[in-house]
């Protein structure tokens, strides 16, 4: 629940100071699902 409030405010307000957030954010996201279904 945190991470799509997390999701929401941080890709409205970076969406105007820093595009590229958005991209290591859904990057981050992907790592984390990875990790999820293949852990080490």
């Amino acid at each position: 629940m945190s991470k799509t409030i997390y999701s929401g405010l941080t890709l409205n307000q970076d969406k105007a100071t820093k595009p590229q957030t958005v991209q290591i954010v859904r990057q981050g996201e992907a790592t984390l699902y990875w990790f999820k279904f293949n852990p080490l």
